[in-house]
């Protein structure tokens, strides 16, 4: 089965192989593409679901590389249920936005470009969602953001376009710096980044963990999400992302990129300190609020589903710092359809405006390029997009958390958690936490049925503004493979799909029989929502529909309009100081400073060395051929005179001293040893001459020492 997944995962890079080398016609291009990825839904659909019928859990790993016995990197695929609820999410929305682009972007002529950057994107994601090491999700985490930087900045040439992609590609380097630092820190700590092992030493206790390093790991996980997730302070680049193709849009805000963090987060929950939760809390609530505030005043209307998402995955951030990460998913998995299709039927809607300027153009009508994203040029389009209209209302009623669709039963999972948090915490401000996600509640429902009026009811306003009556009559709804994608989107929105009750989400299959925990007064929380998208429908009816008033002052419109400056706040405190910094290196006093201090000293330097090497024989003479020939002749003066005078004189001694030496030896050693052997040689003569066996000597020898024995004895 892990086979399987690995070909389901990573088949749709087989549309980069096919739009480079086999180069099809674009219409084949599209067709072969999108048949991929479906092939590629199909089977991890399958794997799925048998392994959440049947509880499995498939988990490979591999030595990568080693430096020693002490040193060992491991590379593991963890394919549990989460992560092939998050596969088959991705490559089912997928598919249907590549069937979906195939007619959006008929005609273009980059369609290899787009398809194989989807292609990389979706597989990208899909092995950030496998990965059981840290370092290869970071890995993928890269190319995920490489590949939205490719699609965000499709239309290159548009400098609007280019600097989204380049916004979005630095922002998001912030958050990278967090996840690498949170990585390191899990090293530290555990010793080792595999995910699977991580769990299993907190759980076991098996060795000793710092506290320090796991708040470092933390709020490193929590700056990745910020950025990638599109969480205050990072959100800043996901409205401008918008510049994209807007099935990208699509695939982005529903299933891939901005989903990295917060399934990041849900992946690392047991690593996270209480402190990191509760900076989880505060940054999800001020995220969505601060979003669904800008949201009921743009009128660009891929921008207002933008902030939306923002606001939305604030939902999700704050799910999981309250201790719920599996709410949080329920909200991931129920957003990604009716999100992906509310952007496919904002994609609808743009099409077809575009082909009406376009044959405006071709009938003569004077100014035919409009803005086709500007919900003040629109209004009626329920009566030429009648498909789009249903499968748009259903989606932004999921979106608003009305009852019987998907989006209530996550929401009411997500709130309920938050009470529950509530209760448990003792502290009276964290009631504020369900207040904001009520509130919120009530603005997304008044933007989105802001969003439904202007788009769909009324006047087709863009007749006014070209003076031309009958408009309305010539759009055309869209063709069969761009409606097909949003109605499947849109039915798959309905709270049929996740569970029987229409007000209860506790008992879905998503749960696995493990429903979450019912809180006290369950009741009340269930109608303080309902209330709450009540209050929000009922303002925007009364506003756009019956047309009155809301007295908001003039500052507080441009607040919401300007997104509450943050963008500025950036520019002022940011950018505009390294702006001015650059300017300041290309001012006169700088490069005179540089002249001063850099290039005359080198240009000095070098005008020496070329006098040097001009009068390098009067140089080499003077100052190396002189100064030795000097020394030689003072060395040979100082041999002749003190050296050879001083051995000479050693000579002489030494050659006095042997001769007076030889003297000694032969006259006075030799001499003596002469004299001592003549006096043995004689003192023998004298006293062998006796003992010569004569007995008539012998007999006067002893008459004669008689007589002197006598001679002495009488004297």
């Amino acid at each position: 089965m892990i086979l399987l997944i690995l070909v389901a995962a990573f088949l749709p890079l087989l549309n980069i192989l096919t739009a480079y080398v086999f180069r099809p016609s674009d219409k084949w291009l599209s067709r072969l593409s999108a048949a991929v990825v479906s092939l590629s839904a199909v089977l991890m659909l399958y794997a799925g679901g048998s392994a959440w019928l049947g509880g499995q859990h498939w988990f490979v790993q591999t030595t990568w590389f080693s430096m020693g016995q002490s040193l060992v990197f491991r590379v593991g695929l963890n394919a549990d249920t989460m992560a092939l609820m998050m596969l088959s999410i991705i490559l089912f929305v997928s598919a249907l936005v590549h069937w979906f682009s195939g007619q959006y972007m008929k005609g273009d002529g980059a369609l290899p470009r787009y398809f194989s950057a989807l292609a990389l994107f979706t597989c990208a994601m899909n092995g950030l969602v496998l990965s059981d090491n840290l370092i290869t999700l970071f890995m993928c985490w890269e190319l995920v953001g490489f590949a939205s930087y490719l699609l965000i900045g499709f239309w290159y040439t548009k400098d609007s376009a280019s600097n989204a992609a380049k916004k979005a590609f630095l922002v998001n380097r912030i958050g990278d710096a967090g996840l690498l630092t949170g990585i390191f820190a899990c090293w530290a700590n555990f010793g080792t980044v595999s995910l699977t092992e991580i769990n299993q030493i907190l759980q076991t206790n098996t060795q000793v963990v710092s506290t320090a390093l796991l708040l470092v790991a933390g709020l490193g996980f929590l700056l990745a999400c910020a950025g990638k997730s599109a969480q205050f302070p990072l959100q800043i680049w996901l409205p401008d992302a918008m510049e994209g193709p807007t099935p990208v849009s699509a695939l982005i805000h529903a299933a891939t990129m901005v989903t990295a963090g917060i399934y990041l987060l849900v992946r690392t929950y047991a690593i996270l300190p209480p402190l990191v939760l509760h900076l989880a809390v505060l940054m999800g609530c001020i995220t969505m609020l601060i979003a669904a505030l800008t949201a009921t005043r743009q009128t660009d209307i891929k921008r207002v589903l933008a902030f939306s998402t923002i606001s939305q995955l604030g939902y999700m951030v704050v799910a999981i710092g309250v201790g719920a990460p599996q709410a949080a998913m329920f909200h991931l998995l129920t957003h990604a359809f009716f999100k992906a299709g509310l952007f496919l039927c904002a994609g609808s809607v743009i099409h077809a405006l575009h082909d009406l300027a376009h044959r405006a153009e071709q009938w003569g009508q004077e100014h035919a390029h409009f803005d086709a994203q500007d919900m003040r040029l629109m209004g009626g389009l329920r009566k030429a997009l009648p498909f789009t209209f249903v499968a748009y209302t259903t989606a932004a009623a999921a979106l608003a958390g009305l009852p019987f669709l998907s989006g209530f039963l996550s929401k009411e999972t997500i709130l309920l958690a938050t009470v529950s948090w509530a209760q448990h915490s003792g502290f009276w401000l964290a009631w504020l936490v369900p207040a904001v996600l009520l509130f919120t509640a009530s603005l997304t429902t008044f933007y989105m049925m802001r969003q439904w009026y202007l788009v769909f009811w009324g006047e087709f306003q863009l007749e006014k503004h070209w003076h031309s009556a009958g408009l309305l009559q010539k759009v055309k709804e869209v063709p069969l493979p761009m409606r097909v994608p949003t109605l499947m989107l849109a039915a798959l929105s309905t709270f049929i799909v996740f569970s029987v009750n229409p007000l209860d989400g506790s008992g879905s299959w998503f749960w696995q029989g493990h429903s979450p925990a019912h809180v006290h007064g369950h009741g009340f929380v269930l109608a303080a929502s309902l209330l709450a998208a009540v209050v929000g429908f009922c303002v925007a009816c009364t506003h756009y529909g019956l047309h009155v008033a809301m007295p908001l002052a003039e500052k507080v419109n441009q607040l919401l309009e300007n997104q509450f400056y943050i963008n500025q706040f950036y520019r002022k405190i940011i950018i505009a100081p390294v702006h001015r910094l650059a300017n300041f290196t290309t001012q006169k006093s700088l490069q005179r400073f540089f002249e001063l201090t850099v290039i005359k000293p080198l240009l000095y330097c070098t005008e020496q060395l070329a006098y040097i090497d001009k009068h390098k024989r009067y140089f080499i003479g003077t100052l190396f051929i002189n100064p030795i020939l000097k020394l030689s002749a003072a060395v040979a003066h100082f041999d002749e005179t003190r050296v050879s005078g001083s051995v000479n004189i050693f000579s002489k001694i030494v050659v006095v001293f042997a001769h007076v030496i030889g003297f000694i030896d032969r006259f006075l050693v030799d001499g003596t040893i002469h004299l001592l052997v003549w006096l043995g040689r004689t003192l023998g003569g004298v006293v062998r001459s006796p003992q010569n066996g004569n007995v008539q000597q012998y007999v006067w020898y002893a008459l004669g020492l008689f007589v002197l024995w006598l001679s002495f004895w009488i004297m």
